[in-house]
Parts: C-alpha cells; structure tokens; sequence
C-alpha cells in the first residue's frame, strides 16, 4: 500500500559518469560493489519474502508482498577499459529490449525518428496495447543513460505513455530499429582528455502541436568526454523565441552550477 511513498536512493548518474571520467583521466583502479540491505532495517507490518539459504528446498511462494527497485550501480551498464579510455554501454539491456519488442523482421534505421515530425496527442487510431508501449519507453528512458543520440525521440514519445496511438507505436519501433543497429553505441570518456567543464545548450520554441510549449536540450562535457545530456519540454509556454531561449538557459545554467 506504500508503494508510492518508498524508495531506495542511487546516485545520480551524471555523478557516475563524471568520476568514470576522472578515473579515466587519473589512471585510477574502478571497483564495483553493492550492498543489499533494503530489508535489514526498519519495522516492517508487512510480510516479506526473502532468499532462501542454498540448500533449503520449499515450495515456491505465489507472489512478493512487497520488493525492491534496487539496482547495483552499474547493473545493465558495461564499463570496459580500452587503450583511449573506459567505455560505457548497455548492449546487453538493449539485445534484451530489442528482444522484448518482438519484432519479425530485421530492419535497421539509421535514425532514431524522422526529420521534421510532429506528433499530436490524438492522431488517427488509438493503440490496442498501451501496457507494451509503456514497457518499452520506459526500457528507453533507462537506455539513455548511455545513449544521448535517441534522448530527443525518447522525450517526444514518452508524451503519449498514457493514451499511446498507432503512430505513435510506429515511431517507437522505428527508434528500436534503430537501437538493434547501434548495439555497441555508448559514451567514451578518453584517458588524455582535459579537465574542462563545457556546455552547450539549444531552444526548438513552440515546437509541441498539442500545447506549443518548447524544448530544451543541452549536453555537458568534461573536457572531450560527455557526461551530462537532457532534452525536456518547458513548463510553461513561451511567448517568443527569445523567452525560450532565456528559459533553456536559465535551466542550463542549474546544471553547470551543480556540476
């Protein structure tokens, strides 16, 4: 019944990916650990199902009265050492959400969403299963953790998570295609890269059909290596392309500030 109310806290990923830059950097020795302790403290009303010992056989319980969300730090991420640096990728989670998506065919693109499209809220036939066009944003969402190129198509489509229609599970399948072409993309941080923090920061003003609000996008870089990306509708609507501008900006400038 609490569901909504706890959480297990994990480190911001722009934090991951910043001391995998100065690890790459510095030559330093990665370690990688997790301690699973959700259940260890506290007093719980609730019963709660834990791992039996090995060894100990007893039927299988029905279900999980209550679980965690808890992720070790880079489960479903790889980071592996190369000559140039350390290399961050999920081409394991993304073999497994290509496969989830079941498609029949083996169709690549070689863009993550068609140049210049727009798609509105209530666009020609509704989706007959919103519950699979939930499960896969959402697998994309998390993808973008190592994929800054599909975080534009990520955004738009997460729009329509809650009456998804047909084209709009068109375009999903279409960034999937994608993504099964592009297994091996990720971020590299490189080893000879300075220790310069750089932002860079764009405005589309009133590009939503639906609403006409704007996006705001920007990408930060340490030195050469990426480690800070967002693409993300505005708010509030703007009333000039300046306005949006000022407000892309003002949003940037609370990332460089925190970084």
């Amino acid at each position: 019944m609490d569901y909504e109310e706890t959480f297990t806290p994990v480190a911001k990923m722009t934090t991951v990916r910043t001391l995998l830059v100065m690890a790459s950097i510095k030559g330093w020795t990665l370690h990688q650990m997790d301690v699973k302790n959700a259940f260890l403290h506290g007093d719980l009303q609730e019963v709660v199902f834990m791992k039996l010992p090995s060894g100990c056989v007893l039927p299988r319980p029905n279900g999980f009265s209550q679980s965690s969300s808890d992720h070790s730090l880079f489960l479903r991420t790889s980071p592996t050492d190369l000559p140039t640096g350390i290399m961050l990728t999920q081409q394991k989670y993304a073999s497994n959400l290509v496969a989830t998506a079941g498609l029949t065919d083996d169709k690549v693109v070689y863009t993550p969403m068609e140049i210049n499209t727009k798609y509105k809220e209530a666009d020609g036939e509704p989706f007959s299963d919103p519950t699979l066009y939930r499960q896969l944003v959402g697998s994309l969402v998390y993808l973008t953790m190592t994929r800054p190129d599909i975080s534009y198509a990520v955004q738009v489509l997460s729009q329509f998570v809650a009456n998804p229609y047909r084209v709009h599970y068109t375009a999903l399948l279409c960034v999937i295609r994608y993504v099964r072409g592009s297994m091996s993309r990720g971020v590299l941080f490189r080893s000879d890269s300075p220790l310069c923090l750089e932002g860079y920061i764009d405005a589309n003003w009133a590009s939503c059909p639906d609403s006409r609000r704007s996006i705001t996008g920007w990408c930060m870089f340490l030195g050469t290596s990426l480690i800070s990306w967002k693409c993300k509708k505005q708010s509030c609507t703007s009333k000039s392309s300046t306005e949006t501008e000022y407000r892309a900006m003002s949003a940037t400038s609370l990332e460089i500030v925190w970084l």
